[in-house]
């Protein structure tokens, strides 16, 4: 099959993503929805530039991290890939288009301000972190006698027999970074303040500021690019909906230093601790910034759907609902032989390698439950979640103190900031959307703003 068919099919999909993209602006004017979108775009169809550039028709892809999976070679396979993502994606934004309303449409009601403890999310902030510490002390032992970074030492193919200790450590770095990002976001706002503001904005600045570079530090050292991209993007847009004319000018300066620091997690993540001070160098930099849209995420999760199409990898009817409710109330490490998610079924049907960790596309994850028409129907339900979160933020009177209100003003803003995170995974990825964009956020600014009256 002619790569032009491959070509034309991607500048299309663009078009119509693009036109949907414009039309959602001109109806909402909320910048969240160009930031998931792009994500949507960068994560499925991306990776399909560079293997189309690179390789030539007939000739498979066989370097890098397609020889732990498979080969991928540029046929009507590859095609019916591209256009799949393209429909999942052009559904989502369709449902975003049909389903939302103009925030002109919506009645304005006086919102009682409330006001957040800076010293709560400091608390909050550190406790979390020590919390990561904790988690991970058997991991950086263990890397550091094997020479291994972090990463490595919680990733497959080593015999660390702790590594399923990384999701509470995962909890307790997201609820450090997310009180340290919504304390700053909130400092910043300050008499602009729509529904939340911070009682000591000097104070917030500095400490939770100090707290915040302590963990972009410690995060980069770690290796985990999709936290911090997560807590920067969660910020700006909290930033955004709770502030009456907001500093874009800020806004862009925070994007920056959020980009440079995820540049510096491309950089030395897999690096060895020790060896780290030696492979910092300014050339390094510059190539892993030139290298940040090329990076392996994208095609891991991009040609996950084509080697369930290539393999026929078998449906499961829907077993991803059970992992789902299983994985919520059933810790793995309390109960090890809980139902495993589509990720496994699909890595064990590829016959990829077990010496590193793969990512399995959201709409992949999908598939392999209901076929085509799992990829609708997930389409569907993403795109009408994300449209209600929205509805739900300009909908709010948030005249009280309460966890419906907060998540109602601001659940749109914690899912987008999300997005990377679950369509990397399966059906089960919104476990992660209910406890991490949801709970983890929501708790710390309700936990910020109640006050406790002690009676002696």
């Amino acid at each position: 099959m002619d790569s032009s068919y491959h070509s034309t099919a991607l500048y299309l999909a663009i078009a119509v993503i693009f036109f949907l993209l414009v039309a959602i602006w001109r109806k909402t004017r909320n910048i969240g929805f160009i930031i998931g979108i792009l994500y949507l775009y960068l994560w499925s169809l991306h990776g399909a530039w560079i293997i189309l550039r690179t390789y030539q028709v007939g000739q498979p892809v066989e370097t890098g991290l397609f020889l732990k999976l498979f080969p991928v070679h540029i046929d009507a396979t590859y095609f019916s890939t591209i256009v799949l993502y393209a429909l999942f994606i052009v559904i989502i934004g369709s449902v975003v288009l049909l389903t939302t309303k103009s925030p002109q449409s919506f009645r304005r009601e006086k919102c009682d301000i409330l006001k957040g403890r800076s010293f709560v999310f400091f608390i909050i902030s550190v406790l979390g972190f020590i919390g990561s510490l904790y988690f991970t002390r058997g991991a950086r032992q263990f890397a550091s006698l094997s020479d291994l970074s972090i990463y490595q030492a919680f990733g497959p193919g080593n015999n660390y027999e702790g590594r399923n200790l990384y999701t509470l450590h995962s909890l307790m770095l997201i609820v450090a970074l997310f009180s340290s990002v919504l304390s700053i976001a909130l400092t910043f706002s300050g008499n602009r303040a729509k529904y939340l503001t911070i009682d000591n904005r000097k104070a917030s600045f500095f400490f939770n500021g100090i707290m915040m570079v302590i963990l972009c530090v410690y995060t980069a050292y770690l290796g985990d690019r999709s936290k911090l991209l997560s807590a920067f993007v969660m910020g700006i847009l909290v930033y955004l909906t709770n502030t009456r004319r907001p500093r874009t000018g800020m806004v862009t300066i925070v994007g920056v230093l959020g980009a440079l620091s995820i540049n510096v997690l491309q950089v030395i993540r897999g690096i060895p601790a020790r060896d780290l001070v030696k492979a910092i160098t300014w050339e390094r930099f510059y190539y892993g910034f030139m290298s940040m849209l090329n990076s392996g995420e994208f095609f891991a999760a991009h040609f996950s759907l084509y080697g369930v199409i290539r393999y026929n990898v078998p449906l499961t009817g829907g077993t991803s609902f059970w992992s789902f409710v299983f994985s919520m109330f059933l810790p793995r490490a309390l109960f090890p032989d809980r139902p495993e998610n589509i990720y496994w079924h699909y890595v064990r049907h590829v016959g990829a390698l077990s010496v590193q960790g793969y990512t399995i596309h959201h709409a992949a994850g999908w598939y392999l439950n209901f076929g085509i028409i799992g990829i609708v129907a997930g389409a569907v339900f993403f795109g009408w979640i994300w449209s209600k979160l929205f509805n739900y933020s300009h909908n709010s009177s948030f005249k009280k103190n309460s966890l419906i209100e907060i998540y109602k003003r601001f659940g749109f803003c914690f899912f987008t900031a999300y997005i990377p995170i679950v369509i990397r995974a399966g059906i089960e990825g919104y476990k992660s959307i209910i406890i991490g964009a949801f709970v983890v956020p929501i708790l710390i600014l309700w936990a910020s703003t109640i006050r406790v009256k002690i009676i002696l």
